[in-house]
């Protein structure tokens, strides 16, 4: 007893920073909740079903190996990237045709459920590259940038 009474105030003030520590995981929880999940929430669900592998991406760089430098594929959340860097002499129109040979290696149901961006360029031909396209996974079609 005579030790607690000599350690009041040391004993008070760890209860008090402790209550104040707790208060603060309270408020903290309060103010930004949901910590844990994916910065994508909910948008994501049903992507473990439809998995864009490594063979895939593969399948895409190799059928534009001929008339291109390098080819990317990259995802993110339901977004897939594809960069295209072609080569010197290729045209516009061949160009936007290599974003839709792109978008065909994919299966249905990855066409289905993704949605494409595909930038193309050429380093030497910066008048015409580069351009832009984008697939909504509901449509058919690409939509280009405007011509320069």
């Amino acid at each position: 007893m005579r030790k607690l009474r000599r350690h009041r105030g040391k004993i008070i003030a760890i209860i008090v920073f402790i209550a104040l520590v707790i208060g603060g995981f309270y408020l903290k929880n309060i103010i930004a909740p949901d910590e844990s999940k994916a910065i994508y929430g909910e948008r994501l669900e049903g992507q473990d079903k439809v998995k864009i592998t490594e063979a895939t991406k593969k399948k895409v760089q190799e059928a534009l190996k001929e008339n291109t430098e390098r080819v990317k594929v990259r995802v993110a959340g339901k977004t897939i990237n594809i960069t295209i860097e072609v080569k010197e002499g290729v045209s516009r129109d061949d160009a936007k045709k290599m974003g839709g040979i792109a978008i065909e290696q994919f299966s249905d149901a990855e066409r289905a459920f993704y949605d494409f961006q595909v930038l193309i360029k050429n380093e030497k031909n910066k008048e015409q590259f580069p351009i832009i396209g984008y697939r909504h996974h509901g449509k058919e079609n690409i939509s280009w940038t405007k011509d320069r």
